[in-house]
């Protein structure tokens, strides 16, 4: 036997020890049971326990799975610190432990897995700062650490990895700046960075994003800025509706919205503008009409 499939039953309790004794067996799914205790599985390339009740801490002979390629632990109420020997896997390309209870800091031995694709930590309770081995993963394009405790500034080994996608370090305690290094990541379609300490921008009063590639919504961490005097987005793939939050923004002098795709009635607050002289909205796909204020001088076709 090479595979079996276990997932989506009622199994409870320990996972049979016997297992152990499957020679070939490279695939294992158990997930979506009410399994507690983890088994002898040396000989594995895929692992995916996803969705049990597995608790305490993750065995460190883990890292003697040298075949493992995949492995799912996610949704369990695994706790304490994470192994340091799963640095020894270094077939490993998925590593997915989300939605569990993990914490203290990253073992720098991470940056041994050379071949990891996907790395997938949110929703525990790691912290400390993140180790610049990460920087040695040249094969990630998913990193997703968000909803922990990590603090520290953002290493700029990160910068490294040029087929990185997606980063989500949302929600965790990095201070510090942005690194410049992160410009270099080419394959970059989504970073997320809020809900942390990284810088204080609140006295920004000129923020120039024209003529990218910038897609979704406008985020409301914009609406902090207070202090705006030029807000040009022009040029981009915006979408949605144009916040309330734009009435905060009350010194604004340059207002650039054109060449976008915004869509909905533009908010009655920007007749409070006092201070706007440049404002071009044209080019999306607003409905209604604006205040009487604002009616002529808006197209800068």
């Amino acid at each position: 036997m090479t595979e079996l499939y276990l997932n989506a039953n009622n199994f409870t309790g320990p996972l049979p020890s016997d297992i152990g004794n499957l020679k070939e067996l490279k695939v294992l799914s158990l997930d979506t049971n009410e399994l507690t205790e983890l088994g002898n599985l040396n000989k594995l390339t895929e692992f995916d326990a996803h969705d049990n009740y597995f608790f305490g801490t993750l065995p460190s002979e883990l890292g003697n799975l040298s075949n493992l390629t995949q492995l799912y632990l996610n949704a369990n109420s695994f706790t304490g610190l994470l192994p340091s020997e799963l640095g020894n896997l270094n077939m490993l390309a998925t590593l997915n432990i989300v939605y569990n209870e993990f914490m203290g800091t990253l073992p720098s031995k991470l940056g041994n897995l050379r071949r990891l694709t996907l790395l997938h930590l949110y929703y525990n309770k790691f912290t400390g700062i993140l180790p610049s081995e990460l920087g040695n993963l040249n094969e990630i394009t998913d990193l997703q650490i968000s909803v922990n405790g990590f603090t520290g500034t953002l290493p700029t080994e990160i910068g490294n990895l040029n087929k990185l996608s997606t980063i989500r370090f949302n929600e965790n305690q990095f201070t510090g700046t942005v690194p410049t290094e992160l410009g270099r990541l080419k394959m970059l379609e989504e970073l997320y960075l809020f809900s942390n300490k990284i810088g204080d921008l609140t006295k920004l009063y000129q923020l120039y994003v024209g003529g990218n590639q910038f897609t979704g919504t406008l985020p409301a961490q914009l609406g902090l800025l207070t202090e705006l005097t030029y807000f040009g987005i022009e040029e981009n793939k915006f979408n949605g509706t144009i916040p309330l939050w734009i009435g905060d923004l009350r010194y604004l002098k340059l207002l650039w919205l054109q060449n976008n795709q915004f869509t909905g009635t533009f908010p009655l607050e920007i007749r409070d503008f006092s201070y706007l002289v440049d404002f071009c909205l044209n080019d999306n796909k607003f409905t209604g009409s604006l205040p009487a204020e604002r009616q002529t001088n808006w197209d800068c076709t």
